[in-house]
């Protein structure tokens, strides 16, 4: 199983107009500058941001080309997003079992979607039981 978020964040991040190109369906989580963070105590988060969905399938090269046509739809404004300095992460999450490695292949097309955009790529492994 994979899924794929992007994660946008940033302290001068204006979120209304991010609302507006936002599939709201897909958004997961909306913070803002000064939000109390969850089990941090009394700490307030210094940027605003939000995670966004862009695929979630069983087969992890089925999510790679959904997140990959989402990627693309957005193109326009997560480049402007990246221009004006906010930090957008492309983070592909594989369930990985002890009996059992995963891996994802990742296209020359969705690299050089990912670069074009100027996004990080993130792959971040999460143990499961079988």
């Amino acid at each position: 199983m994979a899924t794929v978020v992007l994660r946008v964040d940033g302290p001068n991040l204006d979120l209304e107009q991010c609302r507006t190109w936002l599939p709201e369906a897909s958004v997961q989580n909306i913070w803002r500058v000064g939000d109390k963070l969850r089990g941090k105590g009394d700490a307030s988060s210094a940027t605003s941001g939000f995670t966004l969905l862009l695929a979630e399938a069983d087969d992890n090269a089925v999510a790679i080309v959904d997140a990959q046509n989402a990627l693309a739809r957005h193109a326009d404004q997560i480049a402007g997003l990246v221009a004006g300095g906010t930090s957008v992460e492309f983070d592909i999450g594989v369930m990985v079992a002890a009996s059992g490695s995963q891996s994802v292949r990742l296209g020359r097309e969705l690299l050089a979607g990912i670069y074009r955009s100027g996004v990080e790529l993130v792959v971040t492994a999460y143990p499961c039981s079988d």
